[in-house]
């Protein structure tokens, strides 16, 4: 299984505070069968570290220890929460796609509908830019019109990653719906340790594919994000 998006480089986000509880999760993945994992800190204006020289720096030392102990791949992007300037910092290079290629992960705000429209024009600007915008953790946001918007998003040409334990919590029924309708491109951890959300996609695994097949579940967990890791079509 490959994992597209993760918080689990130390001590730069809300995701893993040290090398150990990293390691940890990582070497739990890689037993549990996850074989390739982007990480994908937040970028966020005014929050966390954001300068990118810095995270790189992080990352590559991160990878060189992970990978000379672990039979795991890692690579580099950013979640990147939406706002107004961000066309222009991937313009001039400030923050990062995911494994340097077309696709790029984007964060809506979870609760503040009133300034979809406004935030939406930042969506409108990257597909523009020729990015392939994929929405993460659709099913967690708190809209009422939810669905229609989802329906906004999928019909401008975005793609919709589902976290693996919006199964197993209040989100299941939105997870579902959004399954079922064949709405869904990517399943990954979104692994957070500080908030016990770790790297693991064993579950959903067995869970899709005791709904949907086997085919099905080998699309979301191991064929489109091995294409987007090569930057191909899904």
């Amino acid at each position: 299984m490959i994992d597209v998006h993760c918080h689990v480089l130390p001590a730069v986000d809300d995701g893993c505070s040290e090398f150990g509880s990293a390691y940890k999760t990582l070497r739990d993945a890689v037993e549990e069968g996850i074989s390739d994992v982007i990480l994908t800190p937040h970028f966020i204006k005014d929050k966390y570290i954001n300068d990118k020289d810095t995270l790189l720096m992080h990352y590559e030392t991160f990878k060189r220890r992970i990978e000379s102990e672990l039979p795991l791949k890692l690579y580099y992007g950013n979640e990147l929460n939406v706002d107004k300037d961000l066309p222009l910092n991937l313009k001039e290079n400030r923050c990062c796609t995911l494994n340097n290629g077309r696709y790029l992960l984007l964060e809506f705000p979870m609760r503040q509908r009133e300034y979809y429209d406004y935030y939406d024009s930042c969506a409108n600007e990257l597909l523009k830019m020729g990015y392939k915008v994929i929405v993460c953790h659709p099913e967690r946001y708190d809209f009422d019109d939810l669905f229609n918007i989802i329906d906004k998003w999928l019909d401008k040409g975005c793609i919709l990653q589902l976290n693996q334990d919006s199964l197993f919590n209040k989100f299941k029924d939105n997870a579902i719906r959004l399954l079922n309708e064949d709405k869904i491109s990517l399943i990954a951890s979104d692994s957070h340790v500080r908030l016990k959300r770790y790297v693991t996609m064993i579950d959903a695994f067995k869970m899709v594919e005791e709904l949907y097949g086997h085919d099905r579940v080998e699309l979301l967990c191991n064929i489109n994000p091995r294409n987007i890791l090569e930057n191909r079509e899904i």
